[in-house]
């Protein structure tokens, strides 16, 4: 199977800064990639600030897109390449968006 390293540094050409529309581009790239059954793996090397707001577009957004089995099988981040802090931000994002997601789904069974 084909596996496609996402280096956010590369693409974005920048360490810090990154906005809402960087994670759109980023978002856009993996969404590409679990289309046509390439793994990814997202590399945060070099970024000296990982806003929230990009993480949960970036990645967040996935998990109303996607299942988590297909997200696990498609979709990794190199830890080796984030601070602690940065570990514990995409945790929470993770976190938050499959709970809202459990959420939208309970609503919308009892429609």
């Amino acid at each position: 199977m084909n596996t496609q390293t996402i280096t956010i540094l590369d693409i974005l050409k920048k360490d810090k800064g990154l906005d809402i529309h960087d994670g759109e581009i980023i978002h856009n790239l993996i969404a590409e990639n679990i289309n046509n059954k390439v793994n990814t793996v997202v590399d945060f090397s070099g970024l000296t600030v990982v806003p929230s707001f990009f993480i949960n577009y970036a990645i967040g957004q996935l998990y109303s897109e996607y299942n988590s089995e297909t997200l696990n099988k498609y979709v990794s981040i190199d830890v080796n390449t984030l601070t602690p802090t940065q570990v514990r931000q995409i945790k929470i994002a993770m976190d938050i968006a499959r709970t809202q997601l459990s959420s939208d789904d309970l609503d919308a069974d009892e429609r």
